[in-house]
């Protein structure tokens, strides 16, 4: 059996997670040495890929790349990771001084770098996990945030014109406003 097909695309990223991971992405290409391009090698991950990772440096040939037998922050239902490699001459390079530029951008961004595991180390894998473990993950933990909706733009907006206009004199989480429209008239109401 060949490898599995790997996943680059960042459409199944929960949009948390997502949204770091490109702004790691752009610091770190801004502070890449020439030629070097910084790129996902990977996002969610299928159990059989997992499988097969897990199974290279056991009962097939090669180094041990993984300690995990099925995905949990890579898991396609939780998309909470990926691993970001330099590129070199359009060629992925695994060189550690690369890889230190790529986790002090996550870190920045508030992601859990792999390249700071004690036990195991993984220049390339950065993971937004809310304070969990991949075992947490296996049973179904999910962070607190986890199924929070992501506030369409327009919500966000809407609030800092209000704020910024005296419509209303506090600023309340978009996430938990149901109806904008009628949040603002309440504000509105309050001031008069």
């Amino acid at each position: 059996m060949g490898q599995p097909s790997k996943i680059t695309s960042l459409d199944n990223l929960h949009w948390k997670f997502k949204k770091k991971l490109i702004i790691a992405l752009e610091n770190a290409n801004k502070r890449a040495p020439s030629g070097v391009v910084f790129k996902v090698f990977e996002s969610v991950r299928s159990e059989e890929l997992q499988s097969y990772y897990y199974q290279q440096g056991r009962t097939r040939k090669g180094s041990i790349i993984t300690n995990v037998k099925s995905p949990t922050f890579h898991n396609v239902k939780v998309g909470l990771a990926a691993d970001v490699v330099p590129f070199v001459n359009g060629q992925p390079k695994w060189d550690r001084s690369l890889l230190k530029i790529w986790g002090e951008e996550a870190v920045k961004q508030g992601l859990t770098w792999g390249g700071n595991w004690k036990s195991f180390y993984d220049g390339a894998h950065v993971q937004l996990d809310g304070g969990l473990k991949s075992s947490d993950i296996r049973q179904g933990s999910r962070p607190k945030w986890f199924y929070d909706k992501e506030t369409p733009q327009w919500k966000e907006d809407a609030v800092q014109w209000a704020l910024k206009e005296g419509v209303i004199d506090s600023y309340h989480d978009p996430l938990e406003v149901l109806d904008i429209g009628t949040y603002l008239e309440i504000e509105r109401k309050k001031r008069l």
